[in-house]
């Protein structure tokens, strides 16, 4: 039986602009008065922390291992073997309850990897040391209080299982063999110096984004939305909505299956997120728009180019941009920019301090 949980539903909590996640094919910030609608706190000056990367031997000893494992054959187990944290067994179960079987809880032929957390707790820790053709284990175990399905939530269970077989990934060795496979290095130390430049940058870019996150909230708080321009909230609150209506239509389910799919327990709870994370959307924006103004960032027709071709690069086509946002691509890319002027200008005019 495997572990359910409650799927969250983004609603754009964050701005979120460059992870294709808005809508509104009609945002027109450029026909109101911004600072009608938008009070900006303080956005310079404000205080981050400074970027401070470091690279340990054992960050570089772990990517080793993640390029080994990525390599990875699988070795077909023989029978008596002993199953370990990693192998890939197949399976038989039955479970039951009080004696009897239950719907979903039994299964054959099912591929499962030790350790994935993929059922609930201490079944696949109780095919550990088991042997590959072995049959009839039992697992008495129990589901968790909170599980998804409340029928079952508590309930003592007894699986009884069959290993059919086994695989087992195995990594190449380290070796001389394995680095000229990677590239053109000679030596361990050459891989591993060029590793340890990859995660440098890799961290480097993350933190910096940290830092960027950290200081947008810092604005977000100071500032004070004095009223929400209707025209633009109501396009998200439908827009929200209609994407649950085209969920339940690509998965044929209703409208409340989709719903509680994504935890909601009523209409009225999802119309509260939807206005509340909508409402947070737009103060963003407004901010965000203001900032520009008052700052005289320039979204230029080169910048929006190279973000056009960004986009394109990373696969993503005008269409996709407007059934995922609901702006056209001008739009879209506009609102992009704007937002990037505006973190690199709250970024530059902060107070990094050690």
């Amino acid at each position: 039986m495997k572990r359910t949980g409650i799927i969250c539903l983004c609603l754009m909590v964050v701005i979120g602009l460059f992870g294709l996640t808005g809508c509104g094919e009609a945002m027109p910030y450029s026909e109101i008065k911004v600072d009608d609608y938008v009070k900006l706190g303080e956005y310079k000056g404000l205080k981050a922390d400074p970027i401070n990367v470091e690279v340990t031997k054992e960050d570089v000893a772990n990517l080793v291992q993640a390029r080994l494992n990525s390599e990875a054959e699988e070795v077909n187990l023989e029978k008596g073997d002993k199953i370990k944290n990693g192998d890939v067994a197949n399976i038989n179960y039955v479970g039951t309850i009080n004696g009897k079987e239950f719907e979903g809880g039994s299964a054959d032929n099912y591929d499962l990897t030790i350790g994935s957390g993929d059922f609930i707790s201490g079944f696949e820790d109780g095919l550990v040391g088991k042997k590959v053709g072995q049959e009839n284990i039992k697992l008495n175990l129990a589901f968790p209080l909170n599980y998804g399905a409340t029928d079952l939530a508590g309930k003592d269970v007894v699986f009884t299982v069959k290993i059919n077989s086994a695989v087992r990934p195995t990594a190449p060795e380290y070796n001389e063999v394995f680095i000229k496979s990677q590239g053109d290095y000679n030596t361990k130390e050459e891989y591993e110096a060029a590793l340890k430049e990859e995660l440098t940058k890799k961290q480097t870019a993350e933190a910096k984004e940290n830092q960027k996150n950290a200081l947008w909230s810092q604005v977000i708080s100071n500032s004070e939305v004095k009223k929400y321009p209707e025209e633009v909230l109501n396009t998200y609150l439908e827009f929200n909505s209609k994407q649950l209506d085209d969920y339940a239509e690509e998965a044929g389910v209703t409208r409340k299956d989709i719903l509680e799919q994504y935890g909601f327990a009523s209409e009225e709870e999802f119309k509260n997120v939807n206005e509340d994370s909508s409402k947070v959307r737009v103060k963003q924006e407004l901010i965000m728009k203001a900032i520009s103004e008052k700052e005289n960032l320039e979204v230029t027709d080169k910048a929006m180019e190279d973000m056009v071709k960004k986009l394109e690069e990373q696969g993503y086509t005008d269409e996709a941009i407007l059934q995922s946002t609901g702006r056209n691509i001008t739009e879209y890319v506009y609102l992009q920019v704007m937002y990037e002027n505006v973190l690199d200008f709250i970024v530059k005019n902060a107070d990094i301090s050690k």
